[in-house]
């Protein structure tokens, strides 16, 4: 069996940044997305979000990529999105998503920023927080490719 310590702060947003997750129902949404990822074997230490979009920091299990791991969490919780009736608008997902690794000692700073989304989000929009991390690990931002 293998073992690893694979922390990553995942963000994705809702298709076309449409504001569909409300505040009201994100706790049902959060608990979804907790059961989902320890069904896989990963182990969630902290999601929050907003209207158009949700950060995970997780540790991933080793026999999941990053990209597969994203797509079934994505998935599945669409397929429940439009189905329990909490989500009015919510059609899907965007298509793709951001990652990023984490070690040990910025897991504490990692999972507060996660928790503050409210907070952080009143003065920085979805977009220009994405292109914020873009920058910051010298990966090009393409506003074509906006997701």
């Amino acid at each position: 069996m293998s073992h690893t310590f694979d922390i990553q702060h995942f963000v994705f947003g809702t298709k076309h940044r449409q504001p569909t997750i409300n505040y009201l129902n994100r706790e049902a949404l959060y608990r979804f997305i907790w059961a989902a990822l320890t069904k896989r074997g990963c182990r969630l230490y902290r999601v929050n979000g907003i209207e158009d979009h949700i950060h995970l920091v997780v540790d991933v299990n080793a026999s999941y990529s990053k990209s597969r791991l994203m797509q079934d969490i994505k998935s599945t919780s669409s397929f429940w999105m439009k189905r329990c009736g909490l989500f009015n608008g919510f059609r899907s997902w965007c298509d793709g998503f951001f990652s990023e690794s984490k070690d040990r000692n910025s897991l504490d700073t990692i999972i507060n920023y996660v928790k503050n989304q409210e907070l952080h989000h009143k003065g920085e929009t979805f977009v220009a927080e994405l292109k914020r991390f873009y920058h910051s690990h010298g990966l090009e931002w393409n506003d074509a490719e906006l997701f």
